[in-house]
């Protein structure tokens, strides 16, 4: 039975394939800055931990926003936990990279105690979106910064 009157919605369909199709806005400047410079925080912080519950929590954090920065450089939807892993898959073959087994072998190594795997796709990442971030990054603290 159809959900609408007369086409049944084809159009209201169409018209959201149309969106997903065109893909995410770009990042606003402002958050681009802030992914970049979590990113660059995240390395840091991964080259210097080890194997236990804090590199763990580490690799794992770096693993996620790598992904993340790489579909919003790309212009690709993201996605949340599998999806956000299908959603780099749909941009390899798209694209022609291999970020999907990149970070997942990189995760895999740093999580028994080698990160340069996942460092080195976290550094590539940052290249693509404008390079590691720390001079000059400011964000204005929210108006009710009581919490």
């Amino acid at each position: 039975m159809p959900l609408l009157p007369g086409d049944g919605g084809a159009a209201v369909r169409r018209h959201c394939e149309d969106v997903l199709e065109a893909g995410p806005a770009p990042l606003p400047p402002s958050a681009l800055a802030r992914a970049r410079y979590e990113l660059s925080d995240l390395v840091d912080d991964l080259q210097g931990s080890g194997p236990g519950p804090e590199g763990t929590a580490i690799a794992v954090e770096t693993w996620r926003r790598t992904a993340e920065l790489v579909l919003d450089s790309n212009g690709c939807w993201r996605g949340g936990g599998k999806w956000l892993m299908r959603e780099l898959i749909a941009l390899d073959a798209a694209a022609g990279t291999a970020w999907a087994s990149r970070l997942d072998v990189g995760l895999a190594a740093a999580l028994a105690g080698d990160t340069a795997l996942l460092q080195q796709a976290a550094e590539e990442c940052l290249a693509l979106a404008g390079g590691r971030l720390w001079e000059g990054f400011h964000q204005e603290a929210p108006i009710d910064a009581s919490h």
